[in-house]
């Protein structure tokens, strides 16, 4: 665990490290525009379709199923707010990217903050990592002229406070038994719907934020209830767990545009429960059959 740990300090500093280069470079080439359009990229929802199932079957399960129910939380609660408030992003000849929906708060300060703030609280060697890429992701947004800084601040401001709210609830659920924390999650999502319905926030944001919610729950639970599931798994087994789900997820999040609002919530629902459940019973049965091989 040290040697781990140690790791993950040298990768942490190391990754910092290029990320300042980088951007130094590009100021020395007059190439900034480029690196923020890159680094911005970070705090796309599609950068967290590609990081959970891989965090999940290559990182922790633990890890990753707080990490889904934590980062969709924050997806909903951003996308809410941006359709309470409706605050205009900057005139729209002033972009230098595209970019969709109100301003307030920047979605990729707040879900870079809670996505890389949680690692950091696993992961204290990740904190350097952890803080210059959501600077760098929030100074993105403003850079490229899509945001005000109010929604920068106010977005990492939202950030912290789930992080501090996550800690407090977790160590609450913990406390409890498993049918109860059945229930609560049934109640959760009713309330979800509720709050979404009453707030009148678009259904595609939150049918796939509740839906990859409730599937990734269920499949974490009904997976580790299975009598023959390891939670040891072997590089090999971590490697193709994450590339079966980082696959799934993708072909997933891509299909989705063609899928109708009202039936976004059943499918993500089964494309997160594929994920997180059908990818864990694949990787069960491979190692299954692995232990009759070796004598």
């Amino acid at each position: 665990m040290d040697n781990t740990r140690r790791l993950l300090s040298h990768v942490s500093l190391i990754i910092s490290i290029i990320v300042l280069i980088c951007y130094l470079t590009s100021l020395a080439l007059e190439l900034e525009l480029e690196f923020w359009k890159r680094i911005t990229l970070l705090g796309d929802e599609i950068f967290y379709v590609g990081m959970l199932p891989i965090i999940y079957h290559g990182v922790s399960r633990v890890l990753g199923i707080e990490l889904v129910i934590t980062v969709m939380f924050t997806l909903w609660f951003g996308g809410t707010l941006k359709n309470v408030f409706k605050i205009p992003r900057p005139p729209r000849k002033l972009w230098l990217i595209e970019a969709s929906g109100y301003s307030f708060p920047s979605g990729h300060a707040l879900g870079s903050t809670v996505f890389w703030g949680y690692l950091a609280l696993w992961y204290r060697e990740l904190l350097p990592l952890a803080l210059t890429l959501v600077i760098f992701i929030s100074a993105s947004r403003v850079i490229l002229r899509v945001h005000y800084l109010n929604d920068i601040l106010g977005g990492i401001f939202l950030g912290i406070l789930i992080l501090i709210s996550s800690i407090l609830i977790k160590n609450l659920v913990k406390k409890l038994n498993f049918w109860i924390k059945v229930l609560l999650l049934l109640l959760v999502g009713f309330m979800f719907i509720l709050s979404s319905l009453i707030l009148s926030v678009p259904t595609s944001i939150s049918y796939p934020t509740l839906g990859t919610m409730l599937g990734g729950i269920l499949g974490h639970i009904l997976l580790h209830r299975r009598e023959t599931i390891s939670l040891n798994l072997s590089i090999k087994e971590r490697i193709l767990g994450s590339l079966l789900g980082l696959i799934i997820g993708y072909i997933g999040y891509k299909l989705s545009a063609k899928i109708s609002d009202y039936l976004l919530l059943p499918y993500y629902v089964l494309v997160a429960f594929l994920i997180i459940y059908g990818v864990g019973v694949i990787i069960d049965k491979i190692r299954e059959k692995g232990s009759r091989i070796i004598p």
